[in-house]
């Protein structure tokens, strides 16, 4: 490699003369002048929790103070940043800590006091980095925080009087719940917004492009950014001096760094450059050491400091030998590296932490031509272009980020090789650029972003928080004013787009707005019959500006939940570890049962019966009471008389275990006890239990899993009695390994019913069923510590994929290749890779537009509510549906509680409440399968349904598999605004196929193998933004029945009840109702209280200019 360099680089260590002597296990820290006497003052971030962090006044004569006492106690901390975040014109701290909650210390006369913590964000344990920067472009500093240990990352914008606005609607995007190291903001694509890459230490690390409102999208992918991990930052400038934003990425574990050259912000190239090295590095600093105008590279590893030089074109020589002494060059276990020019010489001087106490303080001596050295006031710009007479440019970034401990001074330094003037382009956040003619060489430049006379633009947004408050208003909008003068003339106009559609515009005009002065004004309400993505635009005419910052636009996700256990009675806090849905006494509704116990070794288990509106505790007068330590838990009619019985496996985590428990219904909802009976009683450390016919014979056969050092084992049921056939069938065992969580269904699409078998610490296993005979073994998945699997065909190809959560590993998404014969990890290109500790999953179609969507629920970290697309992918919504919760959570199962057509999530946590989530709904439609199966097993495990809708195809199994849980094993189809569907297949267990005509307005249907539908229940056809009056459920009744409807507008509506000679037996509702969805219930009663009979009644509802009549029939 031929040498071009201009300048030499050289440093000498004066930490003995500087008198710092940190005398700690210190990681990072920050330069910054916090008492306004000119001199950079200094930060030390101690990991010691005995010693605590410390902060160095710098005399101004190369040596530094301890004035810890100016100080409150941060305590032990990963790193620092130096910035004035409240802008009263003295700088801040901001300090990260590794054991507790970030903290802000606020300098009050040159005095440093904390924020209370209520003022700040919630925070969690294992903080490391934090970005702070508008990114929102409001005028005002924002924060990026990130964490280890799946804790969500947060971004938090705006100081206020109350503190920092944090972020839900977007933390699903930038939380990702992994092992992240640092944070780093640039503008990578040119666009004037600051963008975020996030190194995720052990997984692919994240480049997040903001749209100029701090939402953000993964772009990683797209550009090419692939393959990198055990990063521990992302180091950007611009190297190869071409005018755009490079990375350059420092790895541990002995990876090399790499360089990725940025390519018109269309594209990453990797090259190597010449800066790679080995050591396991812990700390970057991107700098133009020498003043030669390119950017060179101070590297701190495990073993030992590099020093880079750039040539000019970004090509590096590894100069370490020349820059610095031996035992510089050899110096261990450096970690952060804090940059500022601490000695005023006009260049660039650096403090390396030292892990073991000995930190390193390097004064640049380098040899250098000429600098401008520009101190930013109060925040810095986004990016500055110098332009030189001779046509040249640099191109230098002004980040604010703490890297893991890596951080620089509130100054940029602009080398240069000639005397002439210069041009400088600063571009600020805001959107405004500056451009300073003729600025000299060697001067120092105090800059802060100029006002305009007049400047007006969209602040903070604000949409409604609640499922019902949007008719109130569409978005309350922040308009700051930051010029000199009343603006007046000002109109807000909103916009909401569905899939393309205008449903929603409207136009208001802006009171006048006093100098310097913000307002909030309200958009008028909107009311949304349907729910889905919508797009909401909001614009302030009458600006006169170019900058983008009079226009506001969000992508939003419309649908909710909401937590109904306390009122209905389901919210057990006990030793929650899994539940069970299933019409357990017959009554046509679902019912929920709990099995407590788990790592907490006993609990109470409970059995609720829904009661149509409540639930009750029916354990102690049904037979299903237990105590012990409840693991897994299923229904399934393992006696093959047509009602759910209850099988529950238990001792998981008390070796040698306890026995199993076998319940069989008597058919009144009252169990019997038969594990004796029945082959079931061995003493085992049981775990999951799964029901399913592997033989084909038409009975209910049971695999339970068992803890390590135990057999797995594979019941065939013959004549009510269970034989575990697990040597026969060579099912796999390991001596250090737990089975987990497993799945019955026609996996390979061959005929006959195989079996996926999660184990905790090694791989998975896949057995495929040998025409019932005789199993082919292969291993699948990783070797996480799984705990449950949900199946589902995600991406609608006829075939069904595994979700697999891992207690202590990435949970992720395995698709089934049939072709290949393979699963495929898609956790990451399809969005639903969760980092936190997984603990249970299940697949559901929960907004009824025919694919199925996840839920994620996890033992430490935010549960995950994934929206699938129907494109491949999914969308975290989480936050946006409202279940955000970090309790410990178990398990999820999924049904329709109360029989409206959505599916409703069910919760167990471990020592908190469980939640019941009622699902608002949509105006989807949706239709309902029952299968009973007469050759093959009654519940028709394994059974394979394909409806036929507008030339599409959507598959469900019967399996209701949900981690270590069981979903209602009713088969929910959505079907979407159309809402209805042209014909059913069913493939039973045992290869018979049934066909069924659909007319359009089932809703619900019961099926028996080779039979006519016994039971249809029909609805009239749902059409978006159209009144409608649905069917009334359940029909025949017994004493109470439901009519829902839905209405528009506001509207004056009547219901009545007739008989079957036209005479009006109750008066139901006469009055004005809003637009939205209604209900009411007919309880068999007349008008004078009187009990009517038996018989046909006809329903009539008059509304928006139309009449809707129907027949119901009341059985007594």
């Amino acid at each position: 490699m031929s040498s071009a360099l201009f300048a030499e680089i050289h440093f000498i260590d004066r930490i003995k003369n500087s008198a710092v002597s940190s005398s700690c296990s210190a990681n990072g820290g920050a330069f910054g002048d916090y008492n306004r006497d000119g001199f950079p003052d200094l930060f030390i971030a101690c990991l010691d929790r005995d010693i605590g962090s410390k902060l160095y006044e710098n005399r101004g004569d190369g040596t530094f103070e301890n004035r810890s006492d100016r100080i409150s106690d941060v305590g032990a901390a990963m790193g620092g940043l130096f910035v004035d975040i409240d802008q009263d014109g003295d700088r801040d701290l901001y300090a990260i800590r590794f054991n507790r909650r970030n903290i802000w210390l606020i300098n009050d006369k040159d005095k440093l006091r904390p924020l209370p913590d209520s003022l700040l964000s919630r925070g969690y344990a294992g903080a490391t980095s934090a970005s702070i920067a508008d990114f929102d472009r409001d005028g005002l500093l924002d924060i990026f925080s990130v964490y280890r240990y799946s804790n969500p990352n947060e971004l938090l914008l705006r100081p206020a009087v109350v503190g920092f606005n944090s972020q839900p609607e977007i933390q699903s995007v930038l939380s990702a719940g992994r092992e992240t190291f640092s944070s780093t903001v640039f503008d990578y694509n040119g666009d004037g917004n600051l963008d975020l890459y996030v190194s995720h230490f052990g997984y692919e690390d994240a480049l997040h492009r903001n749209d100029g409102t701090a939402f953000f999208t993964p772009v990683a992918d797209s550009l090419g950014l692939t393959g990198v991990n055990f990063s521990v930052a992302g180091i950007p400038a611009d190297y190869d001096s071409d005018g755009d934003f490079d990375l350059y990425i420092i790895h541990a574990n002995e990876k090399p760094n790499k360089m990725w050259l940025n390519e018109e912000g269309v594209k990453f190239v990797h090259r190597d450059v010449g800066a790679e090295g080995i050591k396991s590095s812990s700390g970057g600093s991107a700098t133009d050491w020498d003043l030669d105008g390119d950017i060179d590279l101070l590297v701190s590893n495990v073993e030992g400091i590099d020093v880079y030089e750039n040539d000019g074109s970004g090509l590096f020589f590894d100069v370490s030998d020349r820059a610095l002494t031996t035992s510089l060059r050899n110096k261990r276990k450096t970690a952060g590296i804090t940059t500022s020019d601490y000695d005023l010489d006009g260049d660039i001087d650096a403090l390396l932490f030292g892990l073991e106490g000995q930190d390193v303080l390097l004064s640049n001596e380098s040899s250098r031509a000429h600098v401008i050295v520009v101190d930013w006031e109060t925040k810095r710009a986004s990016n500055v272009e110098v332009k030189t007479t001779d046509h040249g440019s640099q191109y230098y970034m002004t980040g604010l980020d703490s890297r893991l401990g890596s951080s620089e001074d509130l100054q940029t330094f602009i080398g240069l090789q000639g005397q002439g003037s210069v041009q400088l382009h600063v571009s600020w956040p805001s959107g405004y650029q500056q451009i300073i003619d003729n600025v000299s060489v060697d001067q120092t430049l105090r800059l802060s972003e100029p006002k305009k006379k007049g400047h007006t633009k969209i602040g903070l947004v604000q949409l409604p928080d609640g499922h019902y408050t949007w008719h109130e208003y569409l978005a309350r909008v922040e308009i700051i004013n930051t010029g000199e003068f009343l603006v007046t003339n000002l109109r807000l106009r909103g916009r909401v787009d569905l899939q393309g559609e205008r449903v929603y515009e409207e136009e208001i005009k802006v009171p006048e707005i006093q100098a310097k002065t913000r307002m909030v004004v309200a958009l008028p309400g909107w009311k949304d019959h349907s729910g889905g993505p919508f797009t909401i635009q909001i614009d302030l005419e009458g600006v006169e500006d170019d900058s983008g910052n009079g226009h506001w636009e969000r992508e939003v996700y419309r649908h909710h939940f909401v937590d109904i256990a306390g009122e209905v009675g389901v919210d057990d806090s006990g030793n929650g570890w899994a539940a069970a849905m299933a019409d357990g006494d017959g009554d046509g509704d679902i019912d929920l049962y709990v099995s407590n116990g788990g790592s907490f070794g006993v609990g109470e288990n409970i059995y609720f019966r829904n009661d149509i509106s409540h639930f009750s505790n029916v354990t102690s007068v049904n037979g299903t009471a237990d105590s012990g330590n409840g693991t897994g838990v299923t229904f399934a009619d393992f006696d093959s008389d047509g009602d759910q019985d209850l099988f529950m496996s238990r001792g998981g985590f008390l070796p040698p275990g306890e026995t199993n428990r076998m319940l069989f219904n008597n058919g009144a909802g009252r169990f019997v006890d038969v594990s004796n009976d029945v082959g079931l009683s061995a003493v085992d450390a049981s775990y999951a239990a799964v029901p399913g016919d592997f033989d084909g014979d038409g009975s209910t056969d049971l695999y339970v899993s068992q803890f390590r050092g135990q057999y797995n084992s594979l019941y065939r049921n013959k004549n009510n009695y269970f034989t575990d056939e697990w040597a026969e069938r060579g099912i796999v065992s390991y001596q250090r390994y737990s089975g987990a969580a497993a799945a019955f269904s026609d996996l390979d699409l061959d005929g006959d019913i195989d079996l996926y078998a999660s184990m905790f610490g090694t791989y998975d296993v896949f057995y495929a069923n040998r025409n019932n005979h005789s199993y082919d073994k292969a291993q699948v998945g990783d070797e996480g510590d799984a705990v449950g699997i949900a199946l589902g065909d995600y991406d609608a190809d006829g075939d069904q994929d595994v979700y697999v959560v891992n207690q202590n590993w990435r949970s992720t998404l395995w698709e089934n290749d049939i072709d290949r014969k393979i699963f495929v990890d898609v956790g990451d290109e399809s969005g639903v890779e969760n980092h936190s500790a997984g603990t249970g999953c299940a697949f559901g179609d929960y907004d009824n537009d025919g694919d199925l969507d996840l839920f994620v629920v996890n033992g430490s970290g935010p549960n995950r509510v994934y929206m699938n697309k129907g494109n491949g992918t999914f969308q975290d919504v989480t936050s946006l549906v409202g279940m955000l919760d970090t309790v410990r959570a178990r398990s999820v199962v999924l049904g329709d509680i109360d029989d409206d057509g959505d599916l409703d999530p069910y919760i167990v946590n471990e020592g908190f409440p469980n939640r019941l989530y009622r699902n608002e709904g949509n105006s989807n439609g949706w239709l309902q399968v029952n299968l009973r199966g007469t050759l093959s097993n009654t519940d028709a495990i394994g059974a394979r349904l394909t409806l036929y809708s507008e030339e599409e195809l959507i598959t469900r199994d019967v399996n209701s598999v949900a981690g270590l849980a069981q979903s209602s094993r009713r088969v929910h189809f959505g079907l979407g605004p159309v809402g209805f569907a042209d014909s059913l297949k069913i493939v039973w267990p045992r290869g018979s196929r049934q066909d069924i005509a659909l007319s359009s307005n089932i809703r619900s249907i019961n099926l028996t193998e080779g039979r006519i539908p016994t039971r249809i229940v029909e609805s009239f056809l749902t059409v978006v933004n159209q009144p409608r009056v649905f069917s009334n459920f359940p029909n025949p009744f017994n004493a109470t029945t439901r009519l829902r409807f839905v209405l528009t507008e506001d509207s004056l509506v009547r219901c009545s009840i007739y008989n079957m000679l036209g005479q009006r037996v109750r008066n139901l509702i006469d009055e004005q109702l809003s637009a939205g969805n209604h209900e009411v219930q007919w309880d068999g009663l007349s008008d004078e209280g009187m009990k009517t009979g038996s018989g046909i009644y006809f329903y009539q509802f008059d509304f928006s200019g139309v009449t809707y009549k129907e027949s119901m029939v009341l059985l007594r």
